[in-house]
């Protein structure tokens, strides 16, 4: 009787321990605990990479070192001796009032905000006020930052993704809803400047409904990666999870 009891407690505490991970996972971070003005440059970083908002999806293999001096760049060095080519996007959210604040953040850290006097303060406060309360109630803003530690490849995709024409759409990339609706964009940009990144803008509704539902668990956005060299052209999906995306009270996206 004693061990069973012993066992119904242990199991207890497990489900416990469970539960609590669980809670901890869904997103009380940095971000539930301080305010965004006190975020640190990783922080800051995490946040643009890797968190409810910002998801990362990469694409790599180890080769052998003897294949590689035939390509301009260099690869990081791996396990056994072996080289890793690595490809890697970050998809972030930035209609999500998070995004927004981790990037004036990182613009306050660079600048050193915290040491500026008051009128610097009220010019910097001014100059970002449009990134931070831009209203982003009819559109979803993705932002795809993209590259790869081997110089070919990293030209290869900015080959590809900025010469979509200027005015037309990617093929296959929409917002995935778990009904099954695949949402288009309504806009695309990649700039021409250098950067490798580029936007889409996609519509929060769809058939007279918003796009993501109250009740919606997740939701997924799919891209195409372009075939790079040898490595073959994927479909690309990475997803969001709301139980996680909740912020100062309300889901953010």
């Amino acid at each position: 009787m004693r061990e069973n009891t012993r066992m119904v407690l242990g199991l207890a505490m497990v489900g416990a321990v469970t539960i609590l991970v669980a809670v901890a996972a869904r997103g009380d971070g940095f971000w539930a605990k301080k305010d965004w003005k006190q975020w640190t440059e990783e922080d800051t970083k995490k946040l643009l990479e890797n968190s409810p908002w910002a998801r990362p999806y990469n694409i790599g293999r180890s080769v052998v070192s003897a294949a590689l001096p035939s390509r301009s760049g260099a690869a990081q060095r791996g396990a056994a001796g072996e080289d890793v080519e690595e490809i890697y996007y970050y998809v972030q959210l930035r209609s999500a009032l998070p995004v927004r604040e981790a990037l004036v953040r990182q613009e306050q850290l660079k600048h050193k905000y915290d040491k500026m006097m008051p009128d610097e303060k009220q010019k910097f406060d001014a100059e970002n006020e449009e990134l931070l309360g831009h209203d982003y109630d009819k559109e979803i803003l993705v932002h795809v930052v993209y590259g790869s530690n081997i110089r070919d490849y990293e030209m290869s995709l900015a080959t590809y993704w900025q010469g979509i024409p200027e005015g037309t759409l990617p093929l296959n990339v929409f917002l995935i809803t778990p009904r099954g609706d695949h949402v288009g964009p309504v806009r695309y940009v990649s700039p021409k400047n250098g950067e490798h990144e580029f936007e889409l803008v996609f519509p929060r509704s769809f058939n007279g409904e918003p796009t993501i539902r109250e009740g919606d668990k997740w939701f997924r956005f799919e891209f195409p990666h372009p075939q790079i060299a040898d490595l073959p052209q994927e479909r690309g999906l990475v997803d969001f999870h709301t139980d996680q995306m909740m912020y100062n009270g309300r889901l953010a996206y």
